[in-house]
């Protein structure tokens, strides 16, 4: 049986917040990748976290107990790169 449930979704980041409705039985990667896509975070790190624990990515809302009208929080992690520094100026 579907569920949808409506979900609060805050990015300290962006300074944004999210109010989406997703079905409570969809994995939580599906809701990973789209907002991966939403942030142009193709080279980021996006993850979840509920009650100060990080939703599992190959595992539903549902099974993670989160329920409607629960609030998220967007990670968003940096992948490390390369600062290349002119010694001669």
């Amino acid at each position: 049986m579907n569920q949808n449930i409506t979900l609060l979704i805050s990015c300290q980041e962006k300074g944004k917040i999210y109010n989406i409705e997703i079905d409570a039985d969809s994995l939580v990667e599906e809701l990973i990748a789209e907002f991966t896509e939403l942030l142009n975070a193709s080279n980021q790190s996006v993850s979840f976290l509920y009650h100060q624990r990080r939703l599992e990515p190959k595992q539903s809302f549902r099974s993670q107990g989160v329920v409607k009208g629960s609030q998220l929080e967007l990670i968003l992690k940096h992948h490390g790169g390369y600062i290349i520094f002119n010694q001669n100026e």
